[in-house]
């Protein structure tokens, strides 16, 4: 997946112009503790429930979609969009259609492209890119986007797994998104892909390969604090040992298969819970439903979706109400992503007045979304442009998946400020903001409301009026022309509070 990177210009003068630190870490409260990821809080700004809504449920905010909770209230919002089925979504759906090997099996894939081929996989990055910006079903793109990163998968890491990512994104994550979490943590164990990632199908009897069963107490059940202990891994390791895919030579190619010949049958103790010998295949089912209903489970996951929905460090009461939500629906994800959006988790986690930092791809999605970008490539060079700012599709090669931390995201401004900069000014490959959609975006407001104007559509009520004075003084000093409205939304973009949610 090799390309030309394009040329960037990078902006000189907009740290006169705004007053932005280098590194917005040293922007926020540096005095509040560090959370357990290494989190610290954005800037206090007061905002509303429709507006957290409105950026935290989405993958961009738009005024438009503002409007839409402000019509429907926030509960019917919330669960129009928690039915994603019943949402007709023409301009998504349509451009996914344009791609038939998002939707072939694994055998059509294998014949139309090979083994290794690197162009399903870039269709399935530009499929990710139009979804964020195009789709009406909006949670669900964020709720997606969240699942990926926890069960994380290299697409391009392995080159056998390559096309199993496509399966892994439609089969597994999209499809268990919004069920109950146990299967979805049954088919992420069962996947191809994630099997491919982590060497889950050379498991085998008498030497146990114990990468999954590491990552799936650490990072997709119980959390990177315990209570397993290194003989917890080898004995879970054990578990899963003849749990591969089948072979491309053979009947299923792709599908789960348990070979018998390579499982360890012995007698097992896992977390003090003891399996006796003969298990075969109920061997990683047992474990997997253990993990699933683990107490532990239960908090670490519901403190990082709620985190990644709610708020950047929730307290331990945020935390307790998706666990009982979580305990009274036997882990009906729909369910808990509602809970973690409701008015009364917003407001323990402080939403209204304490913001997130945007990680890149939502940065970057979310101009899209609000400057009203055209492609003339099907959004293949504005999948691959992430690489330059850190957050390329799928492509994160540790298990843990991208953080979403302030810490990881903002120690340098530069390449958000390039982005911006690029993507309004056509510097970016296939990508356009027409002059008509910048229009609009400007209304038709006296120029000295402009920079107002703006930051309304681009952000809500998030920007500190100081920000937007600036803005306005540099729109001030100019006769107001095309060029002028697009360098004060590259203004507005690279503003402190345009970087925060």
């Amino acid at each position: 997946m090799q390309f030309q990177r394009p040329s960037i210009r990078r902006s000189r003068s907009r740290r006169s112009i705004l007053g932005v630190p280098r590194n917005l870490t040293a922007s926020s409260n540096a005095s509040a503790p560090a959370g357990p990821q290494g989190a610290a809080p954005g800037p206090a700004v007061r905002q509303d429930l429709d507006l957290v809504l409105a950026h935290r449920a989405t993958q961009g905010f738009t005024r438009a979609t503002l409007q839409d909770i402000r019509s429907a209230g926030r509960a019917a919002w919330i669960d129009e969009q928690l039915n994603p089925q019943l949402i007709p979504d023409p301009a998504a759906d349509g451009f996914v259609a344009r791609f038939p090997s998002v939707s072939m099996s694994l055998p059509d894939l294998h014949a139309n492209f090979g083994t290794s081929a690197l162009e399903p996989c870039e269709h399935l990055q530009q499929v990710c890119v139009a979804r964020s910006v195009l789709s009406e079903r909006q949670l669900l793109e964020r709720v997606v986007e969240f699942w990926h990163d926890h069960f994380n998968v290299d697409q391009l890491e392995t080159v056998r797994g390559r096309l199993f990512f496509t399966a892994y994104d439609r089969d597994t994550i999209r499809q268990h998104a919004l069920g109950r979490f146990e299967d979805l943590l049954v088919s992420v164990a069962k996947s191809p892909a994630m099997s491919a990632y982590l060497d889950g199908d050379v498991n085998i009897v008498g030497a146990a390969n114990e990468n999954f069963g590491r990552e799936v107490m650490e990072l997709h059940t119980l959390g990177v604090d315990g209570p397993y202990t290194e003989d917890d891994v080898k004995e879970i390791s054990r578990c899963f040992t003849g749990w591969r895919y089948g072979y491309w030579q053979e009947a299923n190619p792709g599908d789960f298969f348990f070979d018998a010949a390579d499982h360890d049958f012995g007698p097992k103790t896992v977390l003090g819970v003891q399996l006796p010998g003969g298990g075969g295949v109920q061997d990683g089912l047992d474990m997997l439903h253990m993990l699933a209903v683990h107490p532990k489970t239960l908090d670490y996951v519901s403190r990082k979706l709620v985190g990644w929905l709610s708020g950047a460090e929730p307290p331990q009461a945020a935390v307790d109400r998706i666990i009982a939500v979580w305990q009274a629906t036997n882990g009906d994800l729909r369910e808990i992503v509602r809970e973690a959006l409701s008015d009364e988790t917003l407001q323990l986690c402080a939403a209204t007045t304490q913001l997130k930092l945007k990680r890149p791809f939502h940065f970057g999605i979310g101009l899209m979304r609000q400057l009203g970008a055209a492609t003339s490539d099907d959004f293949l060079g504005a999948a691959r442009i992430f690489e330059l700012v850190g957050q390329r599709p799928y492509v994160w090669g540790t298990p843990d998946g991208y953080p979403d931390t302030l810490l990881a995201w903002g120690s340098d401004v530069n390449g958000r400020w390039a982005y911006a900069t690029n993507l309004i000014n056509g510097g970016l490959p296939g990508l356009e903001i027409p002059t008509s959609a910048l229009t609009a975006l400007g209304g038709s407001v006296p120029n000295q409301f402009l920079a107002r104007r703006l930051a309304l559509e681009m952000a809500g009520g998030l920007i500190p009026e100081a920000e937007v004075a600036r803005v306005q003084q540099y729109i001030g000093t100019r006769p107001f022309s095309d060029q002028v409205l697009r360098d004060a939304a590259a203004l507005i973009a690279a503003s402190p509070g345009y970087q925060f949610y």
